[in-house]
């Protein structure tokens, strides 16, 4: 009786023990991907200034139709985007006052290369702090054997590759350029419908592509979050300035700011142009706050000008 009791006693507590390490990895995702959330709310304050994040019209390299399922993409990486921060507040294309900026991408001359200068000025204009573009460069169906011999056996897969760019404007240059691959095994009718070049259908890998979209959601959140908190003055008269910022970015009266110069242009391969960052040149005050922008005016410096960045000051 006790051999038997002592091995029922072992089955239980292994079978508590396996339950535990299921149950902490289904919490996992959760965790990453509120854990910053959670770290903001505890340390952060009311006033913490937001970044307002443009994400520009998707991109699509594929053959497949994507038109039906746009709408939900966009909605997909927003909610990845909140969820792991709250001091994003993400903007999509269609919206009001950025749609010229997000939905009309500005390439190099003759050429398919997204034109960073010219797209991050008008992103500054626009009140932007960040910019996103992600593309999606290929579907594929993939068929792989495993084991051995007699033992092989088929496995069919849909392939999805994504890419993901970040653009910071005071540089104009990319703070975070990957691609992201989803491969997912799929069975023989959704394989045959992915390889039958007439249908070009989305809608066969729309539950793969919105995985692979949150993933990449939550890593643009996490990279928005390192870089620091910018805006930029659009508008001088005299000691009055007008910056790119408002309400929108929890901008309010009485804030000081350190301002920027613009930076040397440095022109680059392919056509590219970027901006040095820019030395100390001065404070300014917010005297005026509208939900898009705000009024200031200048308390130090002679060197402030238009295009000048401005960023919080450390404490």
């Amino acid at each position: 009786m006790k051999k038997i009791f002592k091995k029922t006693k072992f089955i239980f507590y292994m079978w508590i023990g396996l339950f535990l390490i299921l149950y902490s990895c289904s919490l996992k995702k959760d965790v990453q991907d509120s854990g910053l959330a959670i770290m903001k709310d505890l340390n952060g304050s009311d006033d913490s200034l937001k970044k307002i994040v443009g994400i520009c019209s998707f991109q699509n390299n594929t053959p497949y139709k994507i038109q039906d399922l746009k709408n939900n993409i966009y909605k997909v990486f927003e909610n990845s985007l909140i969820t792991v921060s709250s001091d994003i507040v993400p903007i999509l294309p269609d919206e009001e006052h950025y749609s010229d900026v997000l939905s009309i991408i500005s390439f190099l001359p003759s050429s398919d290369r997204i034109d960073n200068y010219t797209l991050s000025m008008k992103a500054r204009k626009a009140g932007l702090n960040e910019l996103i573009l992600f593309h999606l460069i290929d579907i594929r169906p993939e068929s792989r054997s495993t084991g051995f011999w007699f033992f092989r056996k088929k496995h069919s897969y849909s392939v999805i590759t994504m890419r993901l760019e970040i653009l910071d404007l005071e540089t104009c240059t990319k703070i975070f350029d990957q691609f992201f691959e989803l491969n997912t095994e799929i069975d023989k009718i959704k394989f045959d419908a992915l390889s039958d070049k007439n249908k070009n259908d989305m809608q066969i890998v729309s539950t793969e592509l919105k995985e692979l979209i949150k993933t990449m959601g939550r890593k643009a959140a996490f990279e928005i979050d390192k870089d620091p908190w910018k805006a930029y003055i659009t508008e001088i008269d005299n000691e009055k300035i007008k910056i790119s910022s408002g309400l929108k970015s929890k901008v309010h009266e009485g804030q000081i700011f350190n301002t920027y110069s613009s930076g040397d242009i440095i022109s680059g391969a392919g056509g590219h142009r970027f901006l040095m960052p820019g030395n100390f040149v001065g404070k300014i005050e917010i005297t005026k706050v509208y939900p898009l922008y705000a009024i200031g005016k200048i308390l130090s410096g002679d060197k402030i000008e238009i295009g000048s960045a401005i960023k919080k000051i450390d404490r």
